[in-house]
């Protein structure tokens, strides 16, 4: 078990959750999500602010957490 890796992973799923729940109780305190859309459109900036800011950090999260669990550092030490 690789402790470093699966609180690494942990942070990002909870970053990830956090951003999905303030996303829809508090959606006015994203300015880089307005900045999105103001640049790429209102769905396109949508899409890529909740990929970027949601969906990839949990799939990366959940990454970090089994790797950890086997063994495998994020550090390769």
């Amino acid at each position: 078990m690789e402790p470093i890796s699966i609180v690494i992973g942990l942070a990002a799923v909870l970053f990830g959750l956090a951003t999905a729940v303030l996303r829809v109780t508090h959606p006015g305190m994203f300015r880089k999500l307005e900045a999105m859309q103001r640049m790429w459109g209102k769905t396109p900036g949508t899409v890529l602010h909740w990929i970027a800011y949601t969906i990839l950090p949990i799939l990366a999260g959940t990454t970090f957490i089994v790797a950890g669990v086997r063994g495998v550092s994020l550090f390769g030490q």
